[in-house]
């Protein structure tokens, strides 16, 4: 035994100790960096969701005002929004159109530049004209319909 630990020719302990060291903590920083992303991908995913869920419902109520028949005159409709989702708040613009041309609502975060959301708004005609811009932090959505205007606007 003692003659191993004299032995000059073999390699030093120290160095087989930083060695060690050094793949463990790449191995350890790969797997941590890997989650990472897979956890920000998640919430980004979810953010996404629930901007949908909020889209769907002001395009729903755009719909049913466009439809229901009112002639000259107004409607409006006050919808609760959350203030933030996934502790970031967000902006919901209306006078947009999609990738495939069409009339839509966009809502996108104010700081994670991957959640974006499109919701096209289906059920009206190009004549009426759809417009605003709300962002979550007032936490409620007025929809104001001018028949004789032919126009929706967000509050």
């Amino acid at each position: 035994m003692g003659q191993l630990i004299r032995d000059e020719g073999a390699q030093s302990i120290l160095i087989e100790y930083i060695l060690i060291a050094s793949i463990t903590l790449l191995f350890t920083g790969g797997v941590y960096m890997a989650v990472g992303d897979m956890i920000v991908d998640a919430s980004t995913q979810s953010m996404i969701e629930q901007y949908t869920d909020i889209g769907n419902e002001i395009s729903g109520t755009m719909s049913s005002m466009y439809l229901s028949g009112i002639s000259n005159g107004t409607a409006s409709k006050r919808i609760k929004i959350p203030v933030y989702i996934a502790d970031d708040g967000y902006r919901i613009d209306c006078n947009v159109t999609d990738e495939y041309g069409r009339q839509a609502i966009k809502i996108s975060a104010m700081y994670n530049m991957g959640a974006v959301t499109y919701i096209p708004l289906n059920n009206l005609t190009e004549q009426v004209n759809v417009s605003g811009t709300i962002y979550s932090g007032s936490g409620e959505v007025i929809i104001s319909y001018n028949t004789i205007q032919g126009k929706i606007e967000l509050n």
